[in-house]
Formats: C-alpha cells, sequence, structure tokens
C-alpha cells in the first residue's frame, strides 16, 4: 500500500510539473504572439500615416513619409504600391523620386508586377521628363516588368531622345522579355543624339549573348564621335561577351579595342577598352602579339598604354 501511495504521489507531481510547463511555454509564446501583433499593428500605422503623408503639397513630407517605409520591411509597402509608382514618376522634387524608387526595388516579386502595371500607365503621360522616369524604374525591376517590354519599345520613335535614351536602357534591363526585342534596340545604335546611342549599347550589354548577332554594331562604336559613346561600347561588349565569349565576338571586336586602348585621347575610353580587352579572352589573346610589341615602341605613352592593358586588371 505505501508503494502504491508513493508511486500515486509521484505521478500527481510529474503531471503537475508538466502542466507548469507546459502553461510556461504557452505563456511564452502568448509574449511571442503579442510582440508580433504590437509589431504589426504598429508596422500598419506607419503605413496608414504614410498614405495621407504622401499627398502632402511640402516636399519635405512627402520625402519623410518615402523615408520612413524604407526602415519598414519590404512588403510592408504593398500597401503604397500605387503611390509609390507615383511618385517615383511624376514628383518635381529629385530626392523623393530617387526614394520611392529605392522603396520600389525593395518589394516583394509580387508587389513589384503590380507596381510595374501602374508604372506602365505612366509611359503615356504628357511630361516626357515622367516617362522617362517610369521607363527608367520599370528597367530597374527588370523581369518584374517584363510584361511591359511592348510600350517601352514603342517609346524607341519617341520625338523626345531623354525618353528614347531611358527606354533604350529600360529595354535591355528586363532580361528575357528584353532579349524578344534585341534587334529593335540594335537599330537606335544609329540614332542621331549620342546619349540614346549610349542608353542602346548599355542595354544590349545588359542582354549577355542575346546581343551577339549585334556584336559588330556594337563593335563600330567604338569609332564613335562621342568618348562617351565609344567608352559605353567597350563596357557593353565586356559585359556581352566576356569570360567563354564567341570566338566570333572576340575577332570583332578586339582590333577595335586594340586600336582604343593605345591610341584614344580619352583616359577613361582606353581604361574601358583594356578593361574590355583583358575580358574578352579570346580577343585578348588575338593582341597579344600587337600589345607585345607596343611595350617596345619608341612613344613611352605607348609603352605605358600596352603596360596597362597587359596588367592583371586590363588597365
Amino acid at each position: 500500500v505505501a508503494v502504491v501511495v508513493a508511486v500515486a504521489v509521484v505521478v500527481e507531481v510529474a503531471a503537475a510539473g508538466a502542466g507548469a510547463g507546459a502553461g510556461a511555454g504557452a505563456g511564452a509564446r502568448g509574449m511571442s504572439g503579442g510582440k508580433q501583433q504590437h509589431e504589426a499593428k504598429r508596422v500598419a500605422n506607419i503605413v496608414s500615416e504614410v498614405l495621407e503623408e504622401v499627398q502632402s503639397e511640402d516636399r519635405a513630407v512627402r520625402l519623410g513619409a518615402v523615408r520612413r517605409l524604407l526602415e519598414l520591411p519590404g512588403e510592408a509597402s504593398g500597401r503604397v504600391e500605387h503611390d509609390l509608382a507615383r511618385l517615383a514618376s511624376t514628383d518635381i522634387d529629385k530626392e523623393v523620386r530617387l526614394a520611392a524608387r529605392s522603396c520600389i526595388e525593395r518589394l516583394p516579386h509580387d508587389d513589384q508586377v503590380k507596381c510595374a502595371a501602374r508604372l506602365a500607365e505612366y509611359l503615356k503621360d504628357s511630361s516626357r521628363h515622367v516617362r522617362a522616369d517610369a521607363a527608367d524604374v520599370l528597367g530597374a525591376l527588370g523581369p518584374a516588368a517584363g510584361a511591359h517590354a511592348a510600350p517601352l519599345v514603342a517609346l524607341l520613335r519617341e520625338k523626345s531622345s531623354v525618353v528614347r535614351r531611358a527606354v533604350a536602357h529600360a529595354i535591355g534591363r528586363l532580361s528575357d522579355a528584353g532579349a524578344e526585342h534585341a534587334d529593335e534596340l540594335a537599330a537606335a545604335l544609329h540614332d542621331r543624339e549620342s546619349e540614346v546611342r549610349r542608353g542602346a549599347v548599355r542595354g544590349l550589354g545588359s542582354l549577355g549573348t542575346a546581343a551577339e548577332p549585334h556584336a559588330e554594331r556594337i563593335a563600330q562604336l567604338l569609332q564613335d564621335p562621342s568618348y562617351a559613346v565609344r567608352r559605353d561600347a567597350a563596357t557593353a561588349l565586356a559585359a556581352a561577351f566576356g569570360g567563354e565569349s564567341s570566338q566570333q565576338a572576340a575577332k570583332l571586336a578586339a582590333p577595335k579595342l586594340l586600336a582604343l586602348t593605345l591610341q584614344d585621347d580619352d583616359a577613361e575610353v582606353r581604361k574601358s577598352a583594356g578593361v574590355a580587352l583583358a575580358a574578352l579572352r579570346r580577343g585578348g589573346g588575338l593582341c597579344a602579339k600587337q600589345l607585345a610589341a607596343a611595350l617596345t615602341d619608341e612613344s613611352s605613352q605607348m609603352r605605358l598604354r600596352a603596360a596597362e592593358a597587359l596588367s592583371p586588371h586590363g588597365a
């Protein structure tokens, strides 16, 4: 009997302890859940305030509102996606536009897709600057904005060079959707405005091997009158065909890159050409003898440029 009583007591104590432990665990979970609810409520309150503040006529209030969003998790901005699209495209203050763009880039993918649809509406705005800014942000969203490649391509025929440049660069950042329009983008390489040619060549550089059919046209821009176009063309060749690039692209580009590396008057162009020549491994090999020969050139400047191109960093 004593043994039975003792066992019963032990069982009761154990049960009581287990109950206490379970109660403590439930209490801890309750506290954790309470903190989560409190945080969710705090975030919701901030978002509600921001929804009002972004409508303010005071630039400082709008900027402050967007910066408050930047301090919250990206998904918290989902409720403000339409306002962010408006601010990123139309706000008269550059800081506000850039802050709104940063918020958009932090949105979850699904919210970015929704925001892209709203941004696409601003491609029809009467202001060329609004159209250009909308295109730029769409490009920054990359594949999330892929559904709007067609209206962007249509703007390559815009009268405003500001819009054409922004659109050309944006198309190249749309990944597969942009690659489908590589031909239209390549046509912009011959635009009369140098800034548009820059946007087009940078866009093609972003497409990687999808730009290979246009390697020769990109290489032709290495002789463009604008130093900025020449520099961007060299950078685009490295971006699109660097590493294990096709031998055809390397053969096309290497001689022109060599000429730029050794002879261009602009230091930034020479540097970009040297980096590109190093990136095009087969191209670098094709020109190795010429670069080595330039190391003994009677011109000290030519010897220096050749040495820079042959350095491990390519410049």
